[in-house]
């Protein structure tokens, strides 16, 4: 797994404990959400199927 998906793996998690109050900064989830469409669009690169865009 390369270094992008562990940064989106580790927001992921602190995304969750933002939803059962153990985390207070819901910056993650905007983060979370701006990594998710750069890897998209990284692995769409290699694979252009890769989470196809909904029609």
């Amino acid at each position: 797994m390369n270094k992008k998906w562990k940064s989106f793996q580790k927001l992921t998690e602190k995304c969750y404990e933002n939803m059962i109050g153990a985390e207070e900064d819901d910056s993650c989830w905007q983060n979370g959400f701006e990594l998710l469409k750069e890897l998209v669009l990284e692995e769409r690169k290699t694979d252009p199927q890769f989470a196809p865009d909904p029609i």
